[in-house]
């Protein structure tokens, strides 16, 4: 929903003022709003807004290197909103492209400035209270995907796994005490993952906080911003720090030992390496600790720490900080935009020497209410000479040469055509090819002295053929010349076959194939008995048929039991009730799950106990702590699967359209409030809610499994919990299974 939305459901449309509020030099009034949250409201109850008339000064801030963003602003300290600029209470702004940024604000101040009475204030991004949310404590150790690690880190944090642009798995271990904040950096880090964090709102409250795990922020949209148009001023920062070797350190075992590595540099160590007073070079060089818990790392593995650590040493760190004229609100550049994490190219000839550079933006300031222009910092930049430029120029124009040079050869080497239903005028020097397109088919002409001549024949006297009159002639005598020999029988063998007023009859053992009129086609045996025939109303008698290719019917008897109606098979049981009919058999086939249960366990105090859910009293139950944590239990719950345990697994051949899972919940007051899931791998196919007190009793799970495929299946049988379904400490889910099976009738 758009900030014209949002404002205008709760203080009227902002652009409802009088001629005398309107705003001079803002670009966009409505984008240009601050609304003030309530800091203590999980959705964020809208207090007030400030209007871009309103704000003084402003500055929003973004670094991709350490993921930090503030926003703070000037205003007046003597308004209607201005007693809401307090109390850690937040704050929302328009982003870019339409999105929404949260802040919190941290820091407020009043004083008269020149403006009369002001309010300073600061405010960082949301997304930063993950640091305070709550605390990770040590573990063993999780293998997962980083959409899992995510879920496990934002777990009651009021923020969730959004878009995860990632595959595989990565084994991590919390080593000490941290916070979802530093281990959400250390799975972007451990994934090569890029953290975004953003909010949506529908207009009445805040409906999500979510944090992507992107390959990239940003994007390459062929920008290039050039000294003198739209690139206002930029600086050269050269920091050197540099080393030529690094001592790797690797993480300490449980023995007390640690893998050392030294790597180093030799080009470094020629370029910047310390000379003796015997000419001898020297390394400079310093210890690094290698950002890693994994005890279990390899020697290979901590080289490769220490020299991607080394590569960002072995020369002068610069960086570039730029003021950019921000062409995209002038009307017809609307595609002149630049964005935060993009990468752009950026020339200055007047430089010293001349600046060729492709960088991306990776620290970006700038105000939401004068879209005039943007302070950026470029990072993981490519420095291109201006000799590398102009030999990147030529070898492009020779390539557009030489494709001109072919273009012309091909209107040289193909000749030309001319497609009409008139002869076009025959000119001195070369003609086109004429393509006829008056007759069917057309016809390609060429000109041969002076005149117009076909390339291919049209006429059967021009290849020497049969017009078709004579065809029809011939084929004419011929039929006669065939009937004339059918009726010489002295032409035919004796015996065989005689044509008169009994069409065809067999010879010599007496077996004959009759026609009389009466009943048909009659085949009789050389005693004279009849044993097939064609009667006239079509109907065939056969002893046995053999039969090559296909049987075709609506309707049949093949012995008592079995028939076909509306040309479909049915089989019939003795005491008359149909056990198949259209292919499909009345009977259900039983699914069994693993045995023992697939079932997850609970963890208690980070060691795995017993299976959840225990058999009792005619149900399987389990206590809501071992599911969802507390009093040492850990929560176990899938946060990739809709945050559910696995029951157990049942396996099956897909032979039927239907499983029935026969799902019972126990009807008792303590029963709490519970969802039953099934999955087919990471795809979730069905979920239901059971009330508590398990009033929906039996409620069986139907499945369509589409046709049968008769492939092995693998579906888990998968119960979630809620925190906030959770009423009393005895809350345990009871149910049971009364049957499973498959079938072809519901």
């Amino acid at each position: 929903m758009s900030f014209t939305q949002i404002a205008s459901m709760y203080t009227g449309t902002p652009i409802g003022l009088d001629q005398n509020e309107k705003l001079k030099g803002v670009s966009s009034k409505v984008n240009a709003t601050i609304h003030i949250l309530d800091g203590q409201s999980n959705h964020g109850e809208i207090l007030d807004f400030i209007t871009a008339k309103n704000i003084i000064e402003d500055s929003h801030k973004k670094s991709l290197e350490d993921s930090l963003e503030t926003y703070s602003f000037i205003t007046f300290a003597d308004k209607r909103f201005s007693k809401f600029l307090e109390k850690r209470n937040r704050i929302i702004i328009p982003d870019e492209d339409d999105t929404l940024r949260e802040f919190v604000i941290f820091e407020a101040a009043r004083d008269k400035g020149r403006e009369g009475y002001e309010s300073q204030v600061y405010s960082h991004a949301s997304y930063l209270e993950l640091k305070k949310a709550t605390i990770l404590y040590p573990d063993k150790g999780y293998t997962g995907t980083a959409s899992q690690h995510g879920g496990r880190a934002l777990n009651d944090t009021g923020w969730q796994i959004g878009i995860v642009e990632s595959k595989g798995t990565r084994t991590l271990t919390i080593e000490s005490h941290t916070n979802p904040f530093a281990f959400l950096k250390r799975i972007a880090e451990e994934f090569d993952l890029e953290l975004r964090f953003r909010v949506e709102h529908d207009g009445n409250k805040i409906t999500g906080r979510y944090v992507d795990l992107l390959q990239r922020v940003g994007a390459w949209r062929g920008r290039e911003v050039e000294f003198g148009k739209d690139l206002d001023g930029i600086k050269r920062v050269e920091k050197q720090d540099i080393v030529t070797a690094l001592l790797g350190l690797g993480p300490e075992r449980e023995n007390g030992t640690r893998i050392e590595v030294l790597v180093e540099d030799d080009e470094a160590l020629k370029r910047w390496g310390r000379v003796d007073e015997y000419g001898n070079l020297h390394h400079l060089i310093e210890p690094y600790e290698i950002q890693s818990e994994r005890e279990e790392m390899t020697t290979a593995e901590a080289r490769q720490y220490t020299r991607t650590a080394l590569n960002k040493r072995i020369n002068a760190q610069v960086t570039y900080e730029a003021t950019i004229i921000d062409l995209e609100n002038v009307p017809g550049m609307e595609n002149k935009k630049i964005r935060f994490g993009d990468t752009i190219r950026i020339k200055d000839t007047k430089f010293n020497p001349p600046l060729y550079l492709e960088a991306r933006v990776y620290e970006q300031t700038r105000s939401i209410k004068s879209q005039a222009k943007k302070d950026i910092k470029l990072g993981d930049f490519i420095e291109f000479t201006e000799e590398e430029v102009n030999a990147i120029w030529i070898m492009l124009r020779r390539e557009i040469r030489k494709k001109i040079d072919i273009d012309t050869l091909k209107d040289y080497a193909e000749p030309k055509k001319v497609e009409s239903d008139t002869p076009p005028e025959i000119k001195e020097g070369e003609n086109p090819i004429w393509v006829d397109t008056s007759k069917t088919p057309k016809v390609s002409n060429v000109a041969i002295a002076g005149e117009w001549q076909k390339m291919t024949p049209t006429t059967p006297e021009e290849v020497n053929a049969y017009t078709k009159k004579q065809v029809d002639d011939k084929a004419e005598q011929a039929l006669k010349d065939a009937k004339a020999y059918a009726e010489n029988a002295d032409n035919i063998k004796e015996g065989v076959i005689d044509v008169g007023a009994i069409p065809l009859r067999t010879s010599l053992t007496g077996a004959r194939l009759e026609w009389d009129g009466v009943n048909g086609l009659v085949q009789y045996s050389s005693d004279g008995e009849p044993v097939s025939w064609l009667d006239l109303d079509a109907n065939a008698h056969f002893a046995n048929a053999f039969l090559s290719g296909r049987v075709e019917a609506q309707e049949g008897f093949f012995g008592e039991n079995m028939r076909l109606v509306d040309g479909k098979l049915e089989i019939v049981r003795p005491d008359g009730a149909i056990w198949m009919q259209d292919g499909l058999v009345a009977q259900d086939y039983n699914v069994s799950s693993f045995d023992p249960y697939d079932m997850d366990s609970a963890n208690y105090d980070g060691d795995r106990t017993n299976a959840i859910f225990n058999p009792f009293r005619g149900y399987y139950r389990a206590h809501q702590r071992t599911i969802i944590g507390g009093a040492g239990f850990i929560d176990v719950r899938d946060p990739d699967k809709n945050y559910t345990v696995r029951f157990t697994t049942y396996e099956f051949i897909h032979s039927a359209r239907y499983i029935v899972i026969g799902y019972r919940t126990a009807v008792n007051s303590t029963n709490p409030r519970h969802f039953v899931t099934v999955w087919n791998g990471g795809e979730r196919l069905y979920t239901e809610f059971h009330e508590r007190g398990g009033g929906s009793r039996y409620a069986p799970i139907i499945l369509d499994l589409g046709t049968p495929t008769y492939e092995r299946i693998n579906y888990e049988l998968r119960i979630g919990l809620n925190r906030s379904d959770v009423i009393g400490d005895e809350d345990q889910i009871a149910f049971r299974i009364n049957r499973v099976y498959l079938t072809d009738f519901i």
